[in-house]
């Protein structure tokens, strides 16, 4: 299954925080980076596609624990991940400046487009 997530710029350190501890790779605190994609009211979003496994979607109601590697002093901000959880939502309409939207789709370039965000350099 692919899943296209549209974070807005303001929830990107939250939703990064929330990869890392879903995924336990160091490495995707860094997955929304560049809010180069815009709705038509000029909000910016960072968007991510990815093939993730089927049970994938349980990541946005499961209990976050902390990864093992993630020791004192903490890299992984769990309050920021856990409030994250509490603004996601699976939809198939236009993303909005007070959720992270995130769409099931076989190709991410038409889900951002279902999502009505277009990327930066095209506006």
């Amino acid at each position: 299954m692919r899943v296209t997530i549209a974070c807005p710029e303001s929830m990107m350190n939250d939703a990064n925080a929330w990869c890392t501890a879903i995924s336990h790779i160091p490495g995707d605190k860094h997955t929304f980076q560049h809010p180069v994609w815009v709705d038509t009211h000029g909000n910016k979003y960072a968007a991510a596609s990815a093939i993730v496994p089927n049970d994938w979607l349980d990541n946005l109601t499961t209990t976050l624990t902390r990864p093992q590697w993630d020791t004192q002093p903490y890299d992984i901000n769990m309050t920021g991940a856990a409030r994250t959880q509490e603004h996601m939502r699976v939809t198939n309409t236009p993303a909005t400046p007070t959720q992270i939207t995130i769409m099931t789709h076989t190709n991410g370039r038409k889900a951002l487009q279902a999502m009505q965000l277009t990327h930066a350099d095209a506006t």
